[in-house]
């Protein structure tokens, strides 16, 4: 079956939206770095660190990636798009390390076990985990691992001559998306109540789920 190619309107409507939501990303981590610097006088300081870590990495990630996609999309240079998908990858395949991590090293592995000890439901963070190491089996490890150490670049430019396909990483952007937006259905309860307690000042901090957020759904097919 061919493909069908996005239209010139299509992709004009991704790169308009990355800018938006590049922007919504910014202000989500702001409010959330002011309730970090706010919790220490908290009993539960401890799991309300790290619900913020898991809300504070998944929004730098969706930043990283939401860059690159926008540049991506806006060059006609396949040199350049080449360079852009390498970074999409890198920066998934660490967001998903980040939050997974090795020897239940990553924050929401962390987060399970401190509820496990308290007795509490983890059932949500398990479905984030699942979702989390299947987007992980579609990041491409060789390639992070040239890029991100930049070991030998006859073996980057022969690895980098290989992607041709945008689309795939597209796609991949709304596999995070999906899973971002399981993270802000389990922080938002949590988030609200600290919000409600901590800011008397609707100037200083201020939260709200993203629930602006685009329809990127009808746009890279998820």
């Amino acid at each position: 079956m061919t493909r069908k190619n996005a239209s010139k309107e299509t992709i004009a409507l991704l790169i308009k939206n990355a800018r938006s939501s590049i922007l919504d990303y910014e202000e989500l981590l702001k409010n959330t770095e002011l309730i970090k610097a706010r919790i220490s006088t908290f009993e539960e300081a401890v799991y309300l660190q790290l619900i913020l870590e898991l809300l504070s990495g998944s929004l730098l990630a969706l930043y990283e990636v939401c860059s690159d996609l926008k540049n991506m999309l806006s060059t006609d240079s396949l040199y350049v798009k080449r360079f852009h998908m390498q970074m999409i990858n890198l920066s998934q395949y660490e967001w998903c390390k980040y939050l997974v991590g090795r020897d239940q090293g990553g924050v929401i592995p962390k987060l399970i076990n401190h509820l496990y000890e308290l007795h509490k439901e983890t059932k949500e963070l398990e479905s984030i985990l699942q979702q989390l190491r299947l987007l992980g089996k579609k990041c491409d490890a060789e390639l992070r691992n040239i890029t991100a150490h930049y070991d030998n670049p006859n073996t980057m430019y022969s690895k980098l001559v290989t992607l041709n396909d945008e689309d795939v990483y597209a796609k991949r952007f709304g596999d995070q998306l999906l899973v971002h937006d399981m993270i802000l259905q389990y922080v938002s309860p949590v988030l609200q109540t600290i919000t409600e307690t901590l800011c008397t000042n609707n100037k200083e901090c201020t939260y709200s789920t993203y629930t602006r957020s685009v329809d990127w759904s009808t746009i890279i097919g998820i």
